[in-house]
């Protein structure tokens, strides 16, 4: 039996596609059983073991310690509940990882960003401040006695050898991989789509999809975004929740923008209408190693990426795959006419296609199973090794 762990880390869209899905294709591809361990806080605790267990009704869900602050004490849950000591783990994050390291020698660290820049970029995300330097400890004890590592991208290894000094070769690169509800090929909404918004399918069309944290950068977007409707026409239309910035921009656009927060299920749908999707960043070192699920998303959806220099591994890919436009943005954020030099015009239905194709051969779980198999034969490796 193989344990994925994961730890202060509640559910959502990605989660899902993240985690509950990775477990499913684990287990599609292993001879040896993948269960799903979940430590959420006692926050909406039995909100978010019922949304887990309906999406993997045999994963085990447990609560958190009281408090983020100790959150080193759930180990004695883990010991006492779950029975994954000395056992195969994948462990998602730092808190996960420390946590497991201390119940088995066969640790995989699952890296899904750069933990300690988050903390030092954006204080604001962690209530307590006296937990930071817990946290940063946890992310180098597992980016150093991990058995082996997954990164999604390969700016997180460069930034795990830099910050830490890790110097092994001891990990492969999985970038985050689409949903399996994003899979689907064709799309046959797009009539209601768009006449729910009140558009045409000659409108060009630019959407962003996502939150509205500090690392999405919403002041670029919108200088971006008041470009586009002012010098080219364009629609943008926000899947997101409520923002001031999103509603000054439907105060003074109100025909070119449109917000909608919609279903995980519902998002392709919309997205299958648009010509560009929007990912800007500040080139901040969470960004630059990160691997947006957005992105891999928009592909899918056969839209071009308008991206921002440094981006995770994803600015080099669009600039060599010739996927959309990237550009060279400033925490200063002074004037810039960013589209410029930028010719936007509809995506053809060619072009759409090729998006998608791009998308199935870097970005499915079953495009990285050669990555998976490894981590699954690294686990089998480390048995009986001190």
């Amino acid at each position: 039996m193989i344990t994925y762990l994961t730890a202060n880390d509640a559910p959502s869209g990605v989660y899902k596609s993240q985690v509950v899905d990775v477990v499913k294709y684990l287990n599609s591809i292993s001879d040896e059983p993948i269960r799903l361990v979940c430590l959420f806080s006692l926050r909406n605790f039995s909100t978010n073991k019922k949304l887990v267990k309906d999406w993997l009704p045999d994963a085990k869900v447990y609560p958190m310690f009281p408090r983020l602050k100790h959150w080193k004490k759930t180990q004695w849950i883990l010991t006492w509940f779950a029975d994954i000591k000395k056992s195969k783990i994948i462990a998602r994050g730092p808190i996960a990882c420390s946590l497991a390291l201390k119940l088995s020698d066969n640790v995989v660290y699952d890296g899904r960003g750069a933990y300690k820049a988050e903390l030092q970029e954006f204080p604001e995300t962690i209530p307590d401040p006296q937990i930071v330097e817990s946290l940063i400890e946890a992310e180098r004890e597992s980016v150093l006695n991990a058995q082996f590592r997954i990164a999604v991208s390969k700016k997180l290894v460069e930034y795990w050898r830099t910050q830490f000094g890790y110097e092994q070769d001891k990990h492969t690169v999985i970038p985050c991989t689409l949903s399996d509800n994003l899979l689907e090929e064709s799309r046959t909404k797009s009539k209601d789509v768009l006449q729910d918004l009140g558009w045409s399918s000659n409108d060009l069309i630019l959407i962003y999809s996502g939150s509205g944290s500090g690392w999405q950068s919403f002041e670029s977007i919108a200088k971006i975004v008041e470009e586009a409707i002012v010098k080219q026409n364009a629609k943008v239309l926000f899947l997101s929740r409520e923002s001031s910035e999103i509603d000054r921009l439907l105060v003074k656009f109100p025909d070119c923008v449109a917000r909608r927060w919609l279903s995980h299920e519902s998002v392709a749908d919309y997205l299958a209408i648009g010509d560009y999707g929007l990912l800007i960043r500040d080139p901040l070192v969470t960004n630059q190693v990160a691997s947006p699920v957005k992105f891999a998303e928009y592909l899918s959806a056969g839209l071009k990426v308008i991206i921002s220099h440094g981006v995770g591994d994803y600015s080099e890919i669009v600039d060599k795959h010739k996927l959309g436009f990237v550009l060279f943005l400033t925490l200063a954020k002074e004037p810039v006419e960013y589209l410029n030099r930028m010719d936007l015009v509809k995506t053809s239905p060619m072009e759409k296609e090729r998006m998608r194709l791009v998308a199935m051969q870097l970005f499915t779980k079953h495009s990285c199973e050669e990555d998976f198999l490894m981590i699954l034969r690294e686990l089998d490796g480390n048995l009986g090794e001190d």
